[in-house]
């Protein structure tokens, strides 16, 4: 297998129910393609359904405990040896077909120091102000120059895997703490557009409300401010 997916899930059940079906789909049609759910320690009734999809190339990580966000796809990360790896989420606002169908794009010009990210498209007014306003206060503090870090997906080699992971944050900072480490060795990251559509069951995770979106910001300014001391 040359790529693998991996999914981080807390508590997405009635998501996973749509998402799974796909993913039987996708596999049977893409042989070399790895998917990975990480159950990150959820509450709800997610451990019974995972039980009930055992389909070639899918992995399942089972987390007694939420580690995090970050904590959740460093496990799924340290759990598979595939070329390229990748990360999206569990709640559809990604399509996982849209995710296969860039790393297609691309797979005649992966390398071994490329980064590829996705940039949101489609979103509302509110959610592109945050992320537009939290990529201004990086570039001020760190002088680095990032768009969209929350945008997934993520996709890179597996040889940068310890490097990007290494010392890394626990919770929604990875993201942000990849990038970081990835411009300041490499400099260049792609970017492929990415439609982003409202999630239809559940409530997000972290910055789906507005206090949700402002703790979370305050957050990673708190994580900007500390990288940037470290310097």
């Amino acid at each position: 297998m040359k790529y693998s997916i991996i999914i981080p899930c807390y508590n997405e059940y009635n998501n996973l129910l749509v998402l799974l079906d796909k993913i039987k789909i996708i596999l049977d049609q893409n042989k070399n393609l790895q998917i990975v759910i990480v159950n990150n320690g959820s509450t709800d009734n997610t451990s019974n359904l995972l039980k009930k999809y055992k389909l070639q190339n899918l992995k399942f990580v089972i987390l007694k405990k939420n580690l995090g966000y970050g904590g959740g796809i460093k496990a799924g990360i340290n759990s598979i040896n595939t070329d390229i790896i990748c990360w999206t989420h569990a709640d559809e606002q990604v399509k996982i077909e849209d995710v296969v169908n860039i790393l297609k794009k691309h797979e005649k010009n992966f390398h071994q120091t490329f980064f590829i990210k996705g940039k949101r498209k489609k979103r509302r007014i509110i959610d592109f102000l945050f992320t537009k306003l939290m990529s201004i206060f990086v570039f001020i503090i760190c002088q680095v120059r990032l768009n969209d870090i929350n945008g997934q997906p993520k996709i890179f080699h597996k040889n940068l895997k310890n490097y990007l992971i290494d010392n890394s944050p626990d919770d929604f900072s990875l993201d942000l703490h990849i990038l970081l480490k990835y411009k300041n060795k490499y400099f260049n990251i792609d970017e492929e557009n990415i439609d982003i559509y409202e999630r239809k069951y559940d409530d997000a995770k972290g910055g789906g409300s507005f206090l949700g979106k402002l703790h979370l910001s305050l957050k990673t300014i708190k994580y900007i401010l500390k990288y940037a001391l470290k310097k």
